[in-house]
Parts: structure tokens; C-alpha cells; sequence
């Protein structure tokens, strides 16, 4: 075979298409995902194949039907589901997948309940775009872990205080990881009633079964676990 200078051989091509990197961005809103894909496309030293989806359910089928994607970018907030259920749904289904969390809040809490979760980072979509590029950039190269700075893990928290209830946390639903969110933010029973619409006699079972998980005596008890 004559091999013309200046054109890579057939070798070469095939260690340029092997080193596309797909990505998934998951958030029901369709300008902010072309947004991210215009200011992240150039972020990696490869191509990007991207790929979108509006909903859990959505992104789930891309994963089944795709092998080798090789980042997830999720919104916490999502239509089909409640707080952190889709990514504890996708870190289910899907154990080895890399994620990296998005989400308009930014508390310490939030935060370290997504890495506790199993992401790999989380960024608040306040985040300025050179952080991010920067961000995106090493969960595309790298196996470490970004820096998490001052925020201790969720399961180091709760492992040093209450070593069984968040392995069974982890197991529970969306529900209970929903009411677990409105417990921290301090509501109520009526509260979480309004802001669910379940009966207040299946509110007191979701506080009870969530205190049970982390053997916890008391709401207050609860907070001290996360603080």
C-alpha cells in the first residue's frame, strides 16, 4: 500500500474515530442544553459526540442503547422525578457511569450528598464558564476527582457518626431521598403535605422510615448528622 504524505494512514483514522468522547446532557430544558453545548464543545483536546436527553426515562434509554459514553451531565431537577432519585436511579443501573451533577443550588448539603450519592463532581449552574470549561475538561481526561474544597462528604459524615443508616438510605426510593430534602430544609409535616400532596398519615411514615435509616432520635438529631 502507498501511503500519501501528509494523509494519515488507515491506522491513524482509526485511533482518531476510538477517541471521540460522548457525552450525555440531561435537563428538561432544551436552551440551556444547546448553551452548554455551544460553550463546552471546545473544551476537550477530542471530538464531542453529543448527546441529549429531556427526562430520566430519556437518558436511561440513551445509556441502554449506547455503550461507552463517556460523561453524563445531570440536572438535578427533573420532570419524572424528585431530588437526588435520577441520579441515584442512574449511578443504579448504570454503577460504572461518570457523572458530573448540575444544579441551581449550590448548598454544601446538596453537594455533598451528590458525591456521598456517587457522582464524580457537581457543579452549580452559577458557576462561571471558565470553571466549568475547566471542570468539564478534567472529567473528560482525568480519574481523579475535582477538589471538593471545605465540603466533607455526605457518607464520611454519616459513616463516622451512623454507620448503617445511609447504605440503607441508598437503597430507598425517590420519595424518601425527596422527603429527606424538605426534612433538611426544616419543613414541617404540613409542610411536606402542601409541597407533596400526600396524606399527612403517609408524611409521618416517610419522617419515620428516613429517621429510622440514619437511627436517628429526632428531626433535630437528623439535621446534626448533615451539619
Amino acid at each position: 500500500m502507498i501511503a500519501l504524505e501528509g494523509f494519515p494512514t488507515l491506522g491513524e483514522i482509526r485511533v482518531v474515530v476510538l477517541s471521540v468522547s460522548s457525552v450525555l446532557i440531561v435537563d428538561d430544558h432544551e436552551l440551556f442544553r444547546r448553551g452548554l453545548i455551544a460553550a463546552m464543545d471546545h473544551a476537550s483536546d477530542r471530538p464531542i459526540d453529543w448527546l441529549e436527553a429531556a427526562s430520566l426515562q430519556e437518558a436511561m434509554a440513551v445509556l441502554r442503547g449506547r455503550d461507552g459514553v463517556s460523561l453524563v451531565v445531570l440536572d438535578l431537577k427533573l420532570p419524572d422525578t424528585t431530588g437526588f432519585g435520577a441520579l441515584a436511579s442512574l449511578r443504579q443501573a448504570f454503577p460504572d457511569q461518570r457523572i458530573l451533577v448540575i444544579s441551581a443550588s449550590t448548598d454544601d448539603i446538596i453537594h455533598a450528598q451528590v458525591v456521598a450519592l456517587g457522582a464524580w463532581g457537581f457543579a452549580g449552574k452559577t458557576s462561571t464558564s471558565e470553571t466549568f470549561r475547566s471542570l468539564f475538561h478534567t472529567a473528560l481526561t482525568s480519574d481523579a476527582r475535582p477538589a471538593s474544597g471545605s465540603v466533607e462528604p455526605l457518607h464520611v459524615r454519616a459513616a463516622r457518626r451512623q454507620p448503617v443508616g445511609y447504605a440503607h438510605l441508598q437503597r430507598l426510593g425517590d420519595r424518601h431521598m425527596h422527603i429527606l430534602e424538605l426534612l433538611l430544609e426544616g419543613r414541617s409535616n404540613q409542610e411536606i403535605v402542601t409541597e407533596t400532596g400526600l396524606a399527612l398519615g403517609t408524611v409521618k411514615n416517610y419522617v419515620s422510615a428516613v429517621l429510622l435509616c440514619f437511627e436517628a432520635r429526632s428531626r433535630a438529631h437528623l439535621l446534626s448528622l448533615f451539619r
